[in-house]
């Protein structure tokens, strides 16, 4: 449903912000961009790698980063609602694409 969703990705979107805080203060630290694997094991990030139905990626060159949450449906799901592709770079802009 749509309140559902809306809240879904309400947190999902504080999930980016907190993985691009975490980017930002790797770099800070180390000079370098992180994966999402090694900011959680260095400790910079606690945020679980999903949430509801999304699930997580970063990717990473020199000069930034981008993190990507992507909706994957359950199975059975035929609801056919259309989930926002949701990204976040190093400007802390989140974007939503379908």
């Amino acid at each position: 449903t749509l309140p559902t969703q809306v809240i879904s990705t309400t947190g999902v979107e504080m999930d980016l912000l907190s993985i691009a805080r975490a980017e930002r203060t790797y770099f800070a630290t180390k000079g370098s961009y992180a994966s999402l694997d090694e900011l959680t094991s260095s400790g910079y990030l606690t945020v679980s790698r999903a949430r509801a139905g999304y699930t997580y990626t970063v990717d990473t060159t020199a000069d930034g980063f981008t993190v990507t949450a992507r909706y994957s449906p359950p199975p059975g799901d035929t609801s056919g609602l259309p989930y926002p592709t949701l990204t976040i770079d190093q400007t802390m802009e989140i974007h939503r694409s379908h």
